[in-house]
């Protein structure tokens, strides 16, 4: 039997479980969300211009440069850590609908396109919840992107 869970977001959840999975997720969230996801994403595809986004959930420690560029830990409370379902702004893409960043006789992306594996940036109230396998997603229409970033802990 699969061990794949899938359902609403009902309350704030880390997407990692053991203390291994917090090292994994800190050190390559997005290999870590491309894993976790990679089931329910090859049975699952979206229409239109629909998308979907891994949040970027805040670890629970970070290494920050001092003023004498000496790395020191810097810990990340739980509270802080749940905000992310309601303040996140910024997610993995982790699916697109074929129409994705196409453009039609509304809209005109003036060629942008994103990837599966970029982070992109978006408002917090936008987009349905949903957690597939313990990671809170959201789904998300491609116009609801406002552009991306190469480190997501930048954006939140």
């Amino acid at each position: 039997m699969n061990e794949q869970i899938t359902g609403l977001a009902r309350d704030a959840q880390t997407p990692w479980t053991t203390d291994e999975e917090a090292i994994e997720y800190t050190n390559d969230p997005k290999a870590f969300y491309l894993k976790r996801c990679k089931y329910f994403l090859s049975q699952v595809s979206l229409g239109t211009n629909n998308i979907l986004v891994a949040t970027y959930f805040l670890p629970a420690k970070i290494n920050m440069k001092g003023p004498d560029n000496k790395p020191f830990p810097f810990i990340i409370v739980s509270e802080t850590q749940d905000e992310t379902k309601w303040q996140g702004r910024v997610g993995l893409l982790v699916a697109k609908g074929p129409l994705a960043w196409k453009s039609d006789d509304r809209v005109d992306f003036g060629g942008t396109n994103y990837e599966i594996g970029d982070w992109v940036c978006y408002d917090r109230q936008d987009g349905r919840q949903i957690a597939i396998n313990q990671v809170h997603c959201r789904r998300l229409k491609d116009v609801d992107i406002w552009g991306k970033t190469d480190d997501p802990f930048l954006v939140y």
